[in-house]
């Protein structure tokens, strides 16, 4: 489980709570701007429930699958200081984009 909090002049504006259902896990390719030019396989929850308050405070319940549930925890890693890098087992298992792009272009 994950929390999230955004904070607007100290005031809550988001807050967050993510769970995966159930613990499947599935690879899928990731990037990111704050590791330019590398990608890799990471492993995410196929699909998470996440309770949040939105800007008037107001609860909301949604489930996010494939890759909105890969965005939303690749984003909440973020905001706790990770990168998808950090997810994988060696950092030698990244590869760089244009490596990347050649592999998607013959499959």
């Amino acid at each position: 489980m994950s929390t999230l909090t955004i904070l607007q002049r100290g005031e809550p504006v988001l807050s967050a709570i993510a769970k995966p259902i159930p613990d499947v896990q599935v690879l899928g390719w990731e990037g990111c701007l704050s590791v330019k030019g590398k990608r890799a396989l990471v492993s995410r929850h196929q699909s998470i429930y996440v309770q949040y308050l939105d800007e008037q405070g107001q609860a909301h319940q949604q489930t996010f699958t494939d890759f909105l549930a890969r965005i939303f925890q690749h984003e909440l890693d973020h905001l706790d200081g990770i990168t998808f890098i950090e997810r994988l087992d060696h950092e030698a298992d990244a590869i760089d984009e244009q490596t990347w792009r050649a592999t998607m272009a013959s499959n």
